[in-house]
């Protein structure tokens, strides 16, 4: 008579046992592979992109610029929009010009810079183009905000400056939902 005890079975339990929750761990049904931790470092990700993007656009141009400009100068690929750059995240998207108390480059205020002095022809008499001088505002800090769109899943609000720190939205912190400069650093 051949009797098996529960503790021969054992064996096979635990391989089963570890079976499933290796199985369930590739899928992603525990914390670290969560949908939320996933969307979420998404977010952070395409904030350093875009920041880093603007620096390349502000080394280009002067200034930092606005998502269609950006796109535009082809430092965001076409197609995508602010709804759409991040899965369940639309993005909001602040340009601020310089400070009226810091003159720009040639004195100017209001960061407005003067375009028009070297591209005149030389032939041209002076004074004949002065209301004609173009000027262009210098945006020198900006601010791009990751809001969640549906919030089912308890997704936080991240944010990225001209300093290329990610925040996070923390109210229970203190933090002020109007200054991002008060969020909590990302580590």
């Amino acid at each position: 008579m051949n009797r098996r005890t529960p503790v021969h079975r054992l064996p096979v339990f635990l391989f089963g046992l570890l079976f499933v929750f290796t199985i369930l761990l590739q899928i992603g049904c525990f914390p670290s592979g969560h949908p939320k931790h996933a969307m979420e470092s998404a977010a952070r990700a395409t904030l350093h992109s875009v920041a880093t993007s603007q620096e390349a656009y502000r080394s280009a141009y002067g200034t930092y610029g606005t998502f269609d400009e950006l796109q535009n100068a082809q430092y965001i690929a076409q197609g995508f929009t602010a709804d759409n750059m991040i899965e369940m995240y639309t993005l909001t998207w602040e340009i601020f010009p310089a400070d009226e108390t810091e003159p720009a480059p040639d004195g100017t205020s209001d960061g407005e810079e003067s375009l028009g002095e070297d591209a005149q022809p030389e032939d041209v008499q002076d004074g004949e183009f002065e209301d004609q001088i173009e000027t262009m505002v210098v945006y020198d800090r900006f601010t791009i905000i990751a809001v969640p769109e549906v919030n089912r899943l308890s997704l936080r609000t991240f944010a990225i400056t001209e300093d290329f720190i990610v925040r996070v939205y923390n109210p229970d912190a203190g933090n002020d939902a109007e200054d991002v400069s008060t969020w909590d650093e990302v580590q």
